[in-house]
């Protein structure tokens, strides 16, 4: 995986977990916490998460090699 194209997957990544978080908490502000989407969305989110931190630990250690530095492994805010 080179620098730009882990770079690439990381945004998507964010992209994807953003509108995630998005819908889980609209569906968390309607107290909708029990239904079969809001688990899968935060299936999903943990999923998303730990491809991201993966993606991001392959990046750096090849980043460091070529003198790149990936960005940094997102946090998870809940």
């Amino acid at each position: 995986m080179t620098a730009s194209s882990a770079a690439d997957a990381l945004s998507s990544i964010d992209a994807t977990l953003k509108s995630c978080e998005a819908s889980a908490a609209s569906l968390r502000a309607r107290g909708k916490e029990h239904l079969p989407a809001f688990k899968a969305l935060v299936d999903r989110i943990q999923q998303l998460s730990q491809r991201r931190r993966a993606i991001a630990d392959v990046a750096r250690a090849e980043g460091r090699k070529k003198g790149y530095e990936a960005p940094e492994a997102r946090t998870q805010e809940d």
